[in-house]
């Protein structure tokens, strides 16, 4: 009984996994936030150059404040995956 829930949990783990692994955006760093170099940026709205597409709205936070998001530029952005696969931006961090 025992070898069998071995068995049969090694099975859907290595099923889970490269769903998993696919699932997730190229700059995907964690459930909350996203790491990477701005490829462009327009108001409310950039992508790295891996593809991840940020998406800003009123109250999102800058840092340092008053800085102009542009091509190049490395940042870390906090918020939350929206259901159309961009990354909605609470806080954005140069680094």
């Amino acid at each position: 009984m025992k070898a069998l829930f071995v068995r049969t949990a090694a099975a859907l783990a290595l099923i889970a996994l490269p769903t998993a692994a696919f699932a997730q955006p190229l700059g995907f760093t964690g459930p909350h936030q996203v790491d990477g170099r701005i490829a462009w940026a327009q108001p409310y709205h950039f992508a790295f150059f891996d593809g991840v597409q940020i998406v800003e709205h009123d109250g999102t936070v800058i840092n340092p404040t008053g800085a102009t998001l542009s091509r190049g530029m490395p940042v870390r952005v906090f918020g939350f995956w929206r259901p159309d696969g961009r990354f909605e931006a609470n806080e954005i961090d140069l680094r």
